[in-house]
């Protein structure tokens, strides 16, 4: 059978690395068969890309739906349709839609970039959380995970079929990353080789005050030295507040939400990934590019996949602002280190080349 008519699902088209993906995915399969993307929530950085791409359908259920209803549209459209295949991103979108297509037979394809397991504790809600995830993993066509680490925790903490679960990692057009890496930057703030980078939003897996206490210390010997965080997020004024609290305000910055960090990456001194949570983080894998000098927290899944430490960059254990301190100086400081890591994270790039990716992709949803 040929695949013609395949439908994509995310809660919101907000500016978050599994949207990006998402947003790249869908119109990348617009050029090859009919595309339907359907979100929970109206707005987001990446709309605008759906909605000016005439290949693509775009179907909005508000929030003001709430659960019943929406699973009950979706229900309806799906059997009215009949989509050869559904593919959904994240928690939220991937339960509701293994409900929906119950009984159906069309191929549910589920991307998973959480290790839920990190967040599941004894509550009645977690345990509901769990039966419902379980469900989705039994009933799934394909598991797509981002990054091997998570692939072993579906499959041993979820019991996920191992036959299901492929492992797709995010991917980096290297020649238009390279090309938007030189654009100007239309913002107030200016990064420099003094420049310390993050980029994320500002939620509590991000771990921000850890990466502002390390910077607490690494600007008692280095006061020349700044810190730059791009994102936007409900945590966002309590990080404001830490940094007053920690008397380094002068030399932290937030800029907001940028579409396009890639220049911000080329011209830093380095880039710093302080999450205590990760799926496959698209920020960290555009700065192992562009940057080449990178420093992550060594989380479940993720970063270990993308840096080989003290070869390609730094990798330090979670929670341990010292550590991270002493890496980020190591990393900002040490010249013939940072020459090595460069020309090492530059050849290890190719690993995540946009075009293999959308092919594993390809091998997945048209198989």
């Amino acid at each position: 059978m040929s695949i013609q008519n395949v439908f994509f699902v995310i809660h919101n088209l907000q500016g978050g690395g599994a949207e990006k993906v998402f947003t790249g995915l869908s119109t990348h399969f617009s050029e090859i068969c009919r595309v339907t993307v359907i979100t929970f929530e109206s707005g987001g950085v990446y709309e605008k890309n759906i909605q000016d791409n005439k290949e693509i359908r775009y179907i909005c259920l508000p929030s003001e739906m709430g659960h019943l209803a929406r699973y009950k549209t979706l229900r309806s459209l799906f059997k009215k349709e009949k989509p050869d295949k559904v593919v959904s991103f994240l928690e939220y979108p991937n339960i509701l839609v293994s409900w929906a297509l119950k009984g159906t037979k069309i191929p549910h394809i589920s991307s998973e970039r959480t290790n839920y397991i990190q967040f599941l504790g004894n509550s009645i809600k977690d345990k509901l959380k769990l039966f419902l995830l379980n469900g989705v993993f039994k009933r799934a066509h394909k598991i797509v995970a981002v990054s091997e680490g998570l692939r072993q925790s579906l499959i041993k903490d979820f019991d996920a079929p191992e036959n299901k679960v492929k492992v797709i990692r995010n991917g980096i057009q290297l020649t238009e990353l390279e090309l938007k890496s030189q654009e100007a930057i239309q913002g107030k703030y200016k990064p420099s080789r003094n420049t310390i980078l993050a980029v994320g939003r500002f939620t509590k897996e991000k771990n921000y005050p850890l990466l502002l206490e390390a910077f607490h210390q690494i600007v008692k010997s280095h006061p020349e030295y700044e810190l730059c965080i791009l994102g936007e997020g409900k945590l966002k004024e309590e990080m404001i507040a830490l940094s007053e609290k920690l008397g380094i305000q002068n030399q932290v910055f937030f800029p907001g939400f940028e579409s396009n960090p890639a220049p911000y990456m080329r011209l830093s001194g380095s880039f710093v990934l302080s999450s205590d949570l990760e799926g496959m983080p698209n920020a960290l894998i555009e700065a192992y590019y562009l940057n080449g000098h990178v420093v992550s927290t060594d989380c479940q899944t993720g970063p270990s996949e993308i840096i080989e430490p003290k070869k390609d960059g730094l990798l330090v254990p979670t929670g341990e602002p010292e550590l991270l301190a002493q890496a980020i100086l190591k990393i900002m400081g040490e010249e013939e280190f940072r020459k090595e890591v460069r020309e090492n994270s530059r050849t290890g790039s190719k690993r995540f080349e946009q075009a293999q990716i959308w092919k594993n992709w390809e091998s997945v949803i048209l198989e």
